[in-house]
């Protein structure tokens, strides 16, 4: 008896969510700008100034755009849900590390 082979070709008329790559784009930016405050205020030992705060809520901002965006990409019917999904997790944990460096600055003041 042969084996049947699971994997079969599926062709449909889907095409990827540009809403869902401009959310991965942004999410990216704010990822790469988080990394970069972080090393920022490594070095010095956490001495920084207004700007990479002002530059930290401009990041949040962008994380949370990219979170509504990446939402409302989900919402399409005729789109893959990959790059909306990943968007949206990457989102959720950038809100998750600037709002806590928020929060700690916040205490320490």
């Amino acid at each position: 008896m042969k084996k049947k082979n699971r994997r079969t070709n599926k062709f449909t008329n889907k095409k990827h969510s540009v809403k869902g790559l401009m959310a991965c784009i942004l999410d990216c930016i704010s990822l790469g700008t988080l990394v970069a405050v972080l090393v920022m205020a490594y070095i010095s030992a956490g001495n920084v100034g207004v700007q990479l705060g002002i530059t930290g809520l401009a990041s949040l901002i962008l994380s949370v755009m990219a979170l509504f965006i990446g939402i409302s990409a989900l919402h399409e019917e005729t789109t893959f849900n990959t790059l909306p999904t990943v968007g949206i997790v990457i989102a959720v944990i950038t809100i998750i590390c600037w709002g806590g460096m928020l929060v700690l600055g916040g205490i320490q003041m």
